[in-house]
């Protein structure tokens, strides 16, 4: 396993998917172990066609490091991250909460948008003890 690094959100940025990144983004994977936790980016991205879905890559430093996909609920009004992935080769290193951050900083601008939320489902394994409600909080504050 890697050591953890700190990174701040200056190099992690979260850009909408174009075209000419679905290659890049379909060859993101987690780990084999945590295949099972998180819907694969080919069946996201054909999700995201159907729904009014954002649908982003995750960079550090320019390089695709993780996959994203939020929408606006129209049932309760509320943003909710349906899918945060970060590659194998990159995890432990801060992408995935900066990313996180970056995603809450975007939408808590927006005025008609009351509150953002996660859609905690089967996490990644050790993404309990990264991501508590403390953690969520502090960014939505």
């Amino acid at each position: 396993m890697q050591d953890s690094v700190q990174v701040t959100t200056s190099i992690v940025t979260v850009e909408r998917i174009k075209p000419e990144d679905h290659t890049c983004v379909l060859a993101l994977q987690p780990h084999s172990h945590q295949l099972s936790y998180v819907a694969s980016n080919a069946a996201s991205l054909e999700e995201a066609d159907e729904n009014p879905a954002f649908t982003s890559v995750i960079r550090a430093l320019g390089e695709p490091v993780g996959f994203a996909m939020y929408a606006l609920d129209e049932d309760d009004g509320n943003y909710w991250v349906y899918r945060l992935m970060i590659d194998a080769r990159f995890q432990g290193m801060g992408y995935g909460r900066a990313a996180l951050s970056r995603i809450i900083q975007k939408h808590a601008r927006v005025q008609w948008a009351p509150r953002n939320f996660m859609k905690w489902k089967a996490l990644l394994q050790g993404a309990e003890s990264k991501y508590t409600l403390r953690h969520i909080s502090l960014l939505l504050c």
